[in-house]
């Protein structure tokens, strides 16, 4: 079975934040965080981890929101 739309993109190369991926959800109380890893373009391409808040659109879909943390 084909699925031909509902999809989106959560992550991607922004900036000097780049090749982000290894999503990982948690809880935190009422919170969803989205936990991953990317390659820092400022910093010769060393590996850094990034939280965010997941946050999820009026039709279902997560985003990732605000940065809670950054190196």
């Amino acid at each position: 079975m084909l699925f031909r739309s509902g999809a989106t993109q959560v992550l991607a190369s922004n900036g000097d934040e780049r090749g982000p991926g290894g999503q990982s959800v948690v809880r935190d109380g009422r919170r969803m965080l989205l936990v991953y890893h990317y390659y820092d373009g400022k910093d010769n391409g060393n590996a850094k981890v990034r939280v965010r808040l997941l946050t999820w659109t009026s039709d279902g879909w997560p985003r990732a929101g605000a940065v809670l943390s950054a190196p």
